[in-house]
C-alpha cells in the first residue's frame, strides 16, 4: 500500500470537539468568525476521545 506524504499545497486543518454539553451558541459564533466551518453528526454523540479518533480517522480515509 502507498501513503501519500506530500502535504505540500494541502489546507491546514483543524478539528474542534465539543465538550460533553456541546458548544455554546457564542462559541459556535466565534468559531464560525474565526473561519471554522460547522459540522455536526445529528443526534449522535461521542466520548471526546472517541470523537477524537473519529476524526482523525475521517480525514485521513478522505485525504490519504
Amino acid at each position: 500500500t502507498t501513503v501519500n506524504n506530500d502535504f505540500s499545497g494541502k489546507p491546514a486543518l483543524a478539528i474542534l470537539i465539543g465538550p460533553e454539553g456541546d458548544f455554546s451558541p457564542a462559541e459556535v459564533d466565534a468559531a464560525i468568525a474565526a473561519g471554522f466551518r460547522p459540522l455536526t453528526l445529528g443526534d449522535s454523540r461521542l466520548r471526546t476521545e472517541t470523537a477524537a479518533i473519529a476524526s482523525v480517522a475521517g480525514v485521513y480515509f478522505m485525504c490519504v
